[in-house]
């Protein structure tokens, strides 16, 4: 799409917010975790990643509430 990063691991954090941040709706379950102190905002940064990583793989154009869920409960050792 024109962008010098070849994975969204080289993607630097302030582009991956300001150009690749997923919807708000999507971002609850993340935003809810961060309140209830269960991740750190760093932590969160690293599931919006991992989510890209899944919405890639599941030729999604951006992380939906899918991707976001399965990525946070990787996360949080959930996934099976």
């Amino acid at each position: 799409d024109g962008t010098p990063w070849r994975a969204n691991a080289n993607i630097p954090a302030t582009e991956l917010r300001r150009c690749y941040q997923p919807t708000a709706e999507a971002l609850a379950p993340i935003s809810r975790a961060v309140d209830l102190g269960e991740i750190s905002p760093r932590a969160a940064h690293q599931v919006i990643r991992m989510a890209w990583t899944l919405a890639d793989l599941a030729a999604v154009p951006r992380p939906g509430q899918p991707e976001i869920g399965y990525a946070l409960a990787l996360w949080l050792g959930l996934g099976q």
